[in-house]
C-alpha cells in the first residue's frame, strides 16, 4: 500500500508536445464557427469539427427530434426515467 505521507514532486515542463504547438484552445474560434455550416443534398449539417456528429442540423431534424422525445413520454407515461429514485435523493451509486 502507498505511503500517504510521500510527497512526489510535480514535472513543470509546459513545453510538452502534449500541450500543442499553439496557446490557442478549441474553443478561441468557436464564436465564429458556429454559424458555419455544410448543405449536402438540400440538408443543412454544422462545420464545427466535421463529421463528429452525423446527423443534420436543421428544422427537419429539430422536428424529428422532438416527435421522437414526445413518442418517449407517450410510451413512459411522461416520465423521464423509470428509475426508483424516491422523495429525497441524497446520493447516486453508479
Amino acid at each position: 500500500m502507498a505511503d500517504i505521507g510521500t510527497h512526489i514532486a510535480l514535472d513543470s515542463d509546459e513545453n510538452d508536445s502534449t500541450y500543442g504547438d499553439d496557446s490557442a484552445s478549441d474553443t478561441t474560434s468557436l464564436k465564429s464557427a458556429i454559424y458555419n455550416y455544410v448543405y449536402r443534398n438540400g440538408r443543412r449539417y454544422h462545420a464545427y469539427k466535421e463529421g463528429a456528429y452525423w446527423g443534420p442540423n436543421d428544422e427537419l431534424q429539430a422536428d424529428q427530434l422532438d416527435i421522437m422525445h414526445h413518442i418517449c413520454l407517450l410510451m413512459m407515461d411522461g416520465e423521464l426515467c423509470m428509475a426508483p429514485i424516491g422523495e429525497n435523493p441524497m446520493r447516486f451509486r453508479g
